[in-house]
């Protein structure tokens, strides 16, 4: 079992270039296993639960919880790492253990995912981190992800997470008498709903996913929601769009030999449409649920177009840069009102701050009469709307009013990180001396304050060094020297303005 591999993170919408950042399981360090036995007997687990695969990897995914501290709102107040600067699941597992047992601050799904998959193959179980792009999360239990869905005046919960990270692992299922069901089994940390009343999730066999043969353990509902529930778009209580496709549209994992990915979608989803209707009859057969509700039944209520609205901007931007929106509305038979709000949102679909400008408010208060046309240009500042945030998305969403209904687009536009760049100029054979340079380049108009780096390497824990204020628009260098002969190195650097993205795995070149 490698002791480095490749978490994938968020991926751009409409660009598809997906992300992935170097982590470092070290699962054969001493002191790793002595934090996850100690967990295990944190949980009085016995020792003939422990013998048992299937109950062990289950309480891992509870206990990892009680390691890690989530933090997705961005109140990173008490000390701690943020979850983007975690560069390995050995720094964590360690400080755990040498504290007695203090909750680690901070996570996020990858990190979770991370550290999970080193404490499984610390204790011999074969594991590795999964991540699923457009991951559907269903808070009612219906299978459907209600986007936009108002009862009662009240705004559906259902979501679509950009991407969601959690673990595999393999193993025979003999509590399961059928060895179909043996080998990859999906396990995760951080899941959205309660299993047995603890935030627990598996293990299950995807093959219940694509083939339709369905067995009480553990959590399949959990499961097929994140990856093949139907998405349902909603004006108000009236659907707009169903997307068969949409939730679970790519799901990936290190490629075996290779630090390339891999797609795994094709074991999760049936390709041939007929048979995806036949598996979602039986799921909701399974599960008693509502049977009006399959896409054979469902009917999509036409929609008049006598008032259509359009927006128009970049697919993507650099944080600090600034861009236009364009929205353009047309009215054909009667007086109607425009909104348009930005908001900054997480990979988790959550909104982290909204802006309304004066602009706008002035076409809130002024009608788009009979037969006429408006349009706007605004303009933003992403170092202003995003400042000391850490968003994946700016989200623009533009509404036409008239007589009650309301007729909505959206378009996301991708924020991407300061680029970070690593260089090997020099490495000394005798000594194993390994010189690093480092450069990056402050996009916005003010300084970057309390700046470190994140270095970490194959047999080199974990270390910060500590960086001056950059300058506005400066490109920083330094050179970094390190003991190690490995061409493995994890690295990032994080500032109270910014965070970088992680460089992914490096092969240096001496």
């Amino acid at each position: 079992m490698n002791e480095v591999g490749i978490l994938y993170k968020r991926a751009g919408r409409r660009t598809k270039k997906i992300f992935g950042q170097t982590w470092f399981y070290k699962q054969f360090d001493p002191h790793v296993l002595n934090a996850v036995m100690f967990a295990l007997d944190e949980r009085n687990m016995s020792f003939a639960e422990r013998a048992d695969p299937v109950l062990v990897s289950r309480a891992f995914t509870l206990m990892v919880g009680e390691i890690l501290e989530g933090e997705w709102n961005q109140n990173y107040t008490l000390p701690g790492t943020k979850p983007f600067a975690w560069t390995g699941s050995e720094a964590i597992l360690k400080e755990y253990f040498f504290s007695g047992g203090e909750t680690v601050r901070y996570s996020q799904c990858w990190v979770f995912a991370g550290a999970l998959t080193t404490m499984y193959r610390s204790v011999g179980i074969a594991s590795r981190p999964v991540t699923c792009y457009a991951a559907g999360q269903d808070f009612d239990g219906n299978l459907i992800i209600d986007k936009d869905r108002i009862v009662n005046g009240v705004m559906s919960d259902d979501s679509v997470w950009n991407y969601h990270v959690w673990n595999q692992c393999w193993m025979k299922r003999r509590d399961l008498n059928n060895s179909m069901f043996d080998g990859w089994q999906e396990l995760d940390g951080t899941p959205l709903h309660r299993s047995n009343g603890e935030y627990q999730m598996g293990p299950t066999s995807f093959k219940q996913v694509k083939r339709g043969v369905f067995v009480n353990k553990y959590d399949l509902r959990h499961l097929y929601s994140e990856v093949n529930s139907d998405y349902f778009k909603y004006d108000g209580n009236r659907v707009t769009k169903i997307n068969r496709n949409f939730v679970g549209n790519l799901i990936i994992t290190k490629a075996i030999g290779s630090y390339k990915p891999i797609a795994l979608t094709h074991y999760y989803k049936p390709k041939n449409h007929i048979k995806d209707y036949q598996l979602q009859k039986k799921i909701f057969k399974h599960f008693k649920l509502n049977s009006s509700m399959l896409r054979s039944h469902y009917k999509l209520r036409s929609l008049s177009n006598d008032i259509s609205i359009k927006i128009d901007s970049v697919d993507s931007i650099e944080f600090g840069r600034e861009f236009n929106i364009s929205v353009s509305a047309k009215n054909i038979f009667r007086a109607c009102y425009m909104i348009v709000t930005v908001n900054a949102k997480t990979y988790k679909d959550e909104k982290i701050a909204e802006i309304k400008r004066k602009i706008e408010r002035l076409q809130i208060k002024n009608s788009i009469e009979k037969g006429e046309s408006e349009s706007l240009v605004v303009k933003i500042n992403s170092f202003d709307f995003l400042k000391g945030l850490f968003a994946s998305t700016i989200e623009v969403k533009a509404a036409l009013l008239a007589n009650g209904r309301e007729i909505v687009q959206t378009k996301q536009i991708d924020v991407d990180s300061p680029t970070l760049e690593l260089e090997s100029n020099k490495f000394n054979k005798t000594s194993q001396i390994r010189s690093l340079q480092i450069a990056i380049t402050n996009p916005l108009p003010i300084h970057l304050t309390n700046c470190k780096m994140n270095i970490e390497a194959v047999n080199v824990n974990r270390y910060i060094v500590r960086v001056k204020n950059i300058r506005p628009n400066f490109r920083y260098k330094r050179n970094v020297q390190i003991k190690t002969k490995s061409d493995k190195i994890s690295l990032n650097i994080e500032c109270d303005e910014i965070v970088s993205e992680s460089l992914s795995l490096f092969r240096l070149s001496d």
